[in-house]
């Protein structure tokens, strides 16, 4: 038996000298672009209430990189449609999902940009401080179990949920808890937490938990 007879039976087709055989192969899927940082101009609009937002070219895209309690994060943001807004265009986060209940960034951005407040409230982050008498970000450092805080409804007011880690790896919530006070003054209350962390102290042992980064 010759060699040309075997090869029908192994599913190959003889070729002839010098013909040339082309293998198709696929082309790599394209790579995303990366989402540019969000200009100066851009974080403004961003930041501000959507009465006196400004209009924005609808699709583009920006990102803030943020230094979280919970971890750094680079949170995204497009510009849409809005009917509703006098300019007709606005700023939107993008949909995206937090982890951690009342985790909370500062925004990471060169000299000379408007500072963004992010919180995660319940389950998606949003802009802290846009509309009406906004409160004071949480603070950088966990507050200490039963120290005192600014309740009530009053501009610049303690939170009512901060997230951070406990010295354990855990994750706690503590707010500013005190007296019902709906006229806009404030109260005099206490940081109180959810026990997650351990005994002596909101961060257990000497006031671990905090922002990322920092």
């Amino acid at each position: 038996m010759t060699f040309a007879a075997l090869v029908p039976a192994c599913g190959g087709n003889a070729s002839s000298p010098g013909e040339s055989h082309h293998v198709s192969v696929n082309p790599p899927p394209p790579q995303q672009a990366a989402i540019p940082t969000c200009t100066p101009i851009q974080v403004t609009q961003i930041d501000r209430d959507q009465v006196f937002r400004p209009g924005c070219s609808v699709g583009e895209l920006c990102a803030i990189p943020s230094d979280c309690a919970g971890g750094r994060r680079v949170l995204e943001f497009e510009c849409r449609a809005e009917s509703a807004i006098p300019s007709g265009s606005g700023w939107a986060m993008r949909s995206q999902s937090c982890e951690r209940p009342a985790d909370h960034c500062q925004s990471v951005l060169p000299e000379g940009y408007t500072p963004v407040n992010l919180s995660c409230s319940p389950n998606s982050w949003g802009i802290t401080g846009i509309v009406g008498n906004p409160p004071a970000p949480c603070p950088r450092e966990l507050p200490k179990e039963g120290s005192s805080c600014s309740a009530g409804d009053g501009f610049g007011r303690d939170q009512s949920a901060c997230g951070y880690f406990c010295s354990s790896g855990a994750w706690t919530v503590i707010g500013c808890v005190g007296p019902a006070v709906d006229d806009g003054t404030f109260g005099t209350g206490k940081w109180i937490s959810d026990g997650a962390c351990s005994a002596g102290g909101a961060s257990g042992s000497g006031g671990t938990g905090g922002l990322a980064g920092r």
